[in-house]
């Protein structure tokens, strides 16, 4: 299946890196909840939240995002019937020459999907503790379920809006050395994961003021 668009440029991004096999596009949806979902109310103006967004596979032709975000969040109210463009960041690191053989330049490798859709919101309270329950049950390593009845629930549901997006497009953008031959190709996959997990854990603890 096709996730190209006649509305793109056709010559960017260059057609190399776009991903054509929409399986791996929802898979980067599925493994990198954290997205950044934007509107336009005017033309000169974009309002963006960065938030978890869980995919149903099954509902709906191209799938449907589950989202929730607080009620005094402006974006709230750009939501209902309206259009949306979801950015999902998968993967991306520095690529050094000096871990390919050859004599390359230095490059950015990158792994993002853009989604475009239309978000409805949901005003059902089982609909939206649904929603909520399934990012504990598609995230969470513990096998946590969420308890409907828990006591807190009551004191938050009313300052919470719940929506989902209908997805209408998927464009994987896969920047992945693709100029390179197999053997570097697999050189610059390796060292994307060591770097992204050794920054990745650096800036973590930083952030949450441990030391070591």
């Amino acid at each position: 299946m096709s996730n190209s668009s006649e509305r793109h440029h056709p010559l960017y991004p260059p057609r190399v890196h776009l991903e054509m096999d929409e399986r791996k596009s929802l898979r980067i949806m599925e493994m990198y909840r954290f997205a950044t979902m934007l509107s336009a109310p005017r033309p000169d103006e974009i309002v963006a939240t960065n938030l978890p967004l869980i995919l149903h596979r099954d509902r709906g032709p191209r799938g449907t995002l589950f989202g929730h975000l607080d009620s005094a969040n402006p974006h709230a109210r750009l939501l209902d019937g309206r259009p949306v463009t979801v950015l999902f960041h998968g993967p991306n690191a520095y690529l050094s020459p000096k871990v390919l053989t050859g004599n390359p330049l230095p490059t950015w490798n990158s792994i993002s999907v853009h989604v475009r859709g239309t978000a409805t919101l949901l005003n059902d309270r089982k609909q939206l503790l649904d929603g909520i329950a399934s990012i504990a049950e598609k995230s969470d390593p513990h096998d946590y379920q969420l308890d409907y009845g828990h006591p807190r629930i009551d004191q938050i549901i009313g300052r919470v809006t719940g929506f989902e997006i209908q997805i209408e497009e998927i464009i994987g953008r896969f920047k992945v050395s693709q100029d390179l031959d197999a053997d570097n190709r697999a050189r610059a996959a390796e060292a994307m994961a060591v770097v992204r997990h050794a920054d990745e854990r650096a800036v973590i603890e930083e952030s949450f003021g441990i030391t070591r």
